[in-house]
């Protein structure tokens, strides 16, 4: 019997350490891997539903963005800020930096982002409000 009692507290521990692990992880840690833009609505009214994210641990963002027969890719660093309200979120490409809002809830993701050289959008609206460019919602890649 107390042997019983010991192995269950032994996975119970465990089981807990592993939730405790799954907590501590960052955002920049969960963003890692491949998203699918699922929703997307840019306020130039380009089309950016089926394009492809993948952060990488570098803080590397590369787009894959397949138009018929044609893939570009671009990449760009980028940097999160969770303690802020909403999570900010700064891509920095070549030139200006971009900056934007996310919400992570699991395996989705919603950002929404100003014009380079924009300030940062306040809130989630539609584009064309609150300085937002692009609105992108995005689910995890398996």
């Amino acid at each position: 019997m107390l042997r019983t009692i010991s192995c269950l507290t032994v996975v119970a521990s465990t089981m807990a350490f592993g939730m405790v692990q799954a907590q501590d992880k960052s955002d920049e840690q969960l963003l890692q891997g491949t998203w699918k833009v699922v929703v997307g609505e840019a306020a130039d009214k380009g089309v950016i539903v089926g394009d492809l994210l993948t952060f990488a641990g570098d803080k590397r963002l590369t787009f894959q963005k397949e138009r018929g027969q044609s893939v570009a890719n671009q990449s760009a660093t980028f940097s999160v800020d969770p303690t802020k309200k909403p999570k900010a979120f700064d891509l920095h490409p070549d030139k200006k930096p971009v900056l934007g809002i996310y919400e992570l809830s699991g395996d989705r993701l919603k950002m929404y982002f100003s014009r380079p050289g924009q300030p940062r959008p306040m809130k989630f609206d539609h584009p064309g409000t609150d300085s937002i460019f692009l609105l992108v919602e995005l689910e995890r890649q398996k």
